[in-house]
């Protein structure tokens, strides 16, 4: 059960998008909702969002 454990934990160290994406990623995702929301409560909500639309050419 030990040797197990072990050697999943050294697979999770080895991987680095499955170490991103359980250490780092849920903390920033925490942060982005309390930003948002905690800024809702108080009134003054000032977000900016950036719209890339590739579908479509220069000419429209």
């Amino acid at each position: 059960m030990i040797a197990l454990f072990i050697a999943l934990g050294r697979s999770v160290l080895r991987d680095r998008a499955g170490l991103v994406m359980t250490f780092l990623l849920p903390p920033l995702v925490f942060l982005l909702f309390a930003a948002i929301f905690g800024a809702s409560a108080r009134g003054d909500v000032d977000l900016r969002v950036a719209l890339y639309d590739g579908a479509t050419d220069a000419r429209g």
